[in-house]
Order: C-alpha cells, then sequence, then structure tokens
C-alpha cells in the first residue's frame, strides 16, 4: 500500500505499486511499440495506456504527477526518464 505522503496521488486512487512499476517499464518502451503512431509520449497518450493497461481513467493533472513519482520529466517536449 503506498504511503499517504507519497507524491503519487494516482496510486491511492486505482494503481498499486505492482502496477505503477510495469507502467514505468511500458514507458520506457517507445509509444508506437503500444499502437501509437510517433515517438512521443503525451500526457493524453500515456493516459490512454493507462485505461487500456488497467481500465482506469485519470486527469491529465493526475497523470502528469503520477509520472513525476515514477521518476519521469518533460524535456524538450518528449517524456524523459531521470536514472
Amino acid at each position: 500500500m503506498p504511503c499517504e505522503r507519497c507524491p503519487r496521488e494516482a496510486a491511492r486512487r486505482g494503481l498499486d505499486e505492482e502496477q505503477l512499476q510495469a507502467l514505468g517499464r511500458a514507458l520506457l518502451q517507445r509509444p508506437t511499440e503500444h499502437g501509437f503512431g510517433t515517438e512521443l509520449w503525451t500526457l493524453k497518450r500515456v493516459g490512454v495506456l493507462i485505461e487500456r493497461l488497467y481500465g482506469v481513467k485519470f486527469g491529465q493533472t493526475q497523470i502528469w504527477r503520477l509520472l513525476g513519482g515514477l521518476g519521469f520529466s518533460c524535456k524538450s517536449r518528449a517524456l524523459r526518464h531521470r536514472a
């Protein structure tokens, strides 16, 4: 169970830690590997991926927070993972 102070509010609202980790791994793959037409991850595409994988819908603000909690950031208009 995620901690209450965890910045990943979405974890408390529908995704458990295992699902969050699996999502992080999925986002390290190319968007085209998940059926999207270009190599750019967007908040909308991440939301579509979450809905496809887990049947849960999140707003863009929730997705943004979830991505930050997973260590992703937006740089040069592309989603980057902070190692």
